[in-house]
């Protein structure tokens, strides 16, 4: 079980070496000489009658510090969204199979020597789709220690790997079925439990069709990974936010350095390092899947 955020370790989460607001500090630092050249600029150079044309950067940076929390605050929450969907579709594909099993075992009448076979077969298809569906979130494609554990057969990998090109009218050109792993483990599924119903090993319905449903069920979960997997955020919309906030934090230590001298240059540092700090932990979360600390243990989870 991952460590609960407990309040009273309020200081030791906030000031870890392993969060990752210090591993921005460098990006931080680089819009720095801003902060030190407005500081510099306040202490030389004399104020005279033009005093007023300090407060343009004071005037202009306003609206731009509720427009900079607007779409910080959007990009993370949509973010911080995305990451517990796809942390939702894994855990529903884990209770999806979980209820096919217990009710195979609830429902199906073992009087027929077949019926041990058919309910291996079962397991067995469950296992896979489980498996698959790790393999397509982390963009595994290799089948072989499945083969060597002998979790499918060669003639499976062989309809696994099998890919079709095909054509449209306005000449493109791809593979067929494309991602179609994961839902070649859920139609052996339906084709060994509808086979059951027909020979009257499965209880009648509504039993059989629960069963059908939790595996369409499960289907439907791994096209929300899928979606939530290959999703990106708009370019324009990146753009127009990282720019704004660029922007903000360029003409901040001139907005305030007529009011605080020379703690221009460590306020404008903590300044960049939160907004830097929060856009990196907004990409880590629209990327749900993968290696890195903050993604999500599909492989524990399934």
């Amino acid at each position: 079980m991952p460590e609960a955020y407990e309040p009273t370790h309020f200081w030791k989460l906030a000031l870890s070496v392993h969060v990752t607001m210090y591993k921005m500090l460098p990006r931080s630092l680089m819009l720095l000489p801003l902060s030190a050249a407005a500081a510099l600029i306040d202490h030389y150079v004399p104020h005279g009658p033009h005093e007023g044309s300090w407060q343009l950067g004071s005037t202009f940076v306003l609206p731009l510090t509720t427009l900079v929390g607007l779409l910080t605050a959007f990009r993370l929450n949509d973010a911080l969204n995305k990451w517990m969907r796809a942390a939702r579709a894994i855990s529903n594909i884990t209770l999806e199979c979980q209820f096919v099993i217990t009710r195979l075992c609830a429902y199906i009448k073992p009087e027929r020597p077949e019926v041990q076979e058919s309910v291996i077969a079962c397991r067995r298809m469950l296992i896979l789709a489980l498996v698959l569906v790790h393999k397509h979130v982390m963009g595994d494609d290799d089948l072989e220690q499945e083969l060597q554990c002998g979790l499918i057969g060669k003639q499976e990998a062989e309809e696994l790997s099998r890919t079709s090109m095909v054509s449209c009218a306005a000449g493109k050109s791809g593979c067929f079925p494309p991602r179609n792993r994961p839902a070649y483990a859920f139609f052996k599924m339906q084709q060994l439990t509808t086979r059951l119903a027909r020979a009257n090993l499965l209880a009648p319905a509504p039993y059989h069709l629960a069963i059908d449903g939790a595996i369409g069920r499960m289907a439907t979960q791994f096209q929300e990974c899928v979606l939530l997997g290959t999703t990106q955020m708009p370019l324009p919309y990146a753009q127009v936010s990282r720019f704004v906030c660029l922007v903000f934090l360029a003409s901040l230590p001139f907005a305030i350095v007529r009011s605080v001298k020379w703690l221009t240059i460590p306020l404008c540092l903590v300044a960049n390092l939160i907004y830097f700090t929060i856009e990196y932990t907004s990409s880590q979360m629209e990327n749900p899947f993968g290696d890195d600390a903050h993604d999500i243990d599909v492989a524990k989870v399934l």
